[in-house]
């Protein structure tokens, strides 16, 4: 499909400083964002401030209260943020690496050297640090900034700023609607007697993908049955009770959709059309 909505390079910038407006009123002097891959939120935080989709490693945005923000990641991701982040610096960092592994590629640094690094971009010292999406960090970032500073939450600042939607966001939530819908109605078109609830999900995702959805926050839930709440081979049969949840994935995020319909209306409705 052409002309997508998306969101322009330029509101990325805008995201990273509105945050750095909000940094000076905490006393806040650098701000490190976490994410990683985990379904549905995982990888949001850096996904809203630089386009990148975490994957394979966990990643942080760098944030000082003045200057150039930076994205840190590992070796295995460095080649997709090289092509689809919207940020200047990119840094991999060995915290970010598997000691078993070989990186003959990668040029890596430490985290405590990646923050020497951005010196010469920002103003003062570095004393607190505000840290946004805790639950994400790697334990070997968490440590490392241990050692150096003063560490305190910062998650009510992105709250703040993401609780304010841009025009351009609009339209992909808009959109990603769409895509549930478009879902949503491959279900009720595909749930019939002698349908397993696998073949339910398949025609749900095939719909979204047609639509352009990059994937699924949250595994896709067809349940007609007793063990409901999750795929199983069980055959849908007239009068019970089916359970959709869809979670569709673009570039503002995952929307979580969900219905229960009874089978029977369904099929009846199949026949009819």
């Amino acid at each position: 499909m052409k002309h997508l909505p998306v969101i322009p390079e330029s509101e990325f910038k805008q995201r990273r400083e509105a945050l750095q407006a909000r940094m000076a009123e905490s006393g806040v002097d650098l701000l490190v964002v976490n994410s990683n891959d985990r379904s549905t939120h995982g990888h949001g935080n850096i996904r809203y401030l630089t386009d990148f989709a975490t994957h394979f490693e966990p990643s942080c945005c760098l944030i000082p209260q003045s200057g150039e923000s930076v994205l840190v990641l590992g070796p295995e991701s460095e080649a997709l943020a090289e092509i689809t982040a919207k940020i200047e610096h990119i840094y991999v960092a060995e915290e970010y690496t598997h000691p078993e592994e070989e990186y003959p590629c990668s040029t890596m640094y430490s985290l405590k050297e990646i923050i020497k690094k951005t010196e010469h971009t920002r103003e003062g010292e570095i004393r607190k640090v505000g840290i946004i999406g805790e639950e994400f960090m790697d334990p070997a970032i968490g440590a490392a900034l241990k050692k150096n500073y003063e560490l305190v939450s910062a998650d009510t600042m992105m709250i703040d700023v993401r609780s304010t939607k841009s025009e351009a966001e609009i339209k992909v939530i808009e959109y990603t609607y769409k895509i549930a819908g478009a879902g949503l109605k491959a279900a009720l078109g595909a749930i019939k007697e002698g349908v397993t609830e696998y073949e339910v999900a398949a025609e749900i995702e095939y719909a979204m993908r047609k639509m352009c959805s990059e994937g699924v926050g949250i595994d896709t839930m067809v349940a007609s049955g007793v063990a409901n709440r999750r795929i199983s081979a069980e055959w849908s049969w007239p009068g019970k009770a089916s359970f959709c949840r869809i979670s569709p994935c673009t570039a503002s995020g995952c929307l979580n959709s969900s219905r229960r319909s009874s089978s029977q209306r369904m099929i009846g409705n199949s026949k009819r059309t």
